[in-house]
């Protein structure tokens, strides 16, 4: 995923190279406490964000009969 070709000079450490796994199996690291989260709750049930009740009741109104 490196862009090759590409020097930019940053202060941030270059973690494009590498897994989500591996960088979950840092011990003693944010970065890894932060994805060992994410990817507990990710991977856990989920609750519902929305949801439809329908409360009609009787024939369409374009019925006929």
């Amino acid at each position: 995923m490196g862009d090759v070709g590409h020097n930019v000079e940053s202060p941030l450490v270059d973690v494009s190279d590498i897994g989500l796994r591996e960088i979950q199996d840092l011990d003693a690291t944010v970065l890894g406490d932060v994805l060992r989260r994410f990817l507990d709750e990710a991977g856990g049930p989920q609750d519902a964000v929305a949801g439809f009740d329908s409360s009609l009741t009787g024939p369409p109104a374009n019925a006929t009969g």
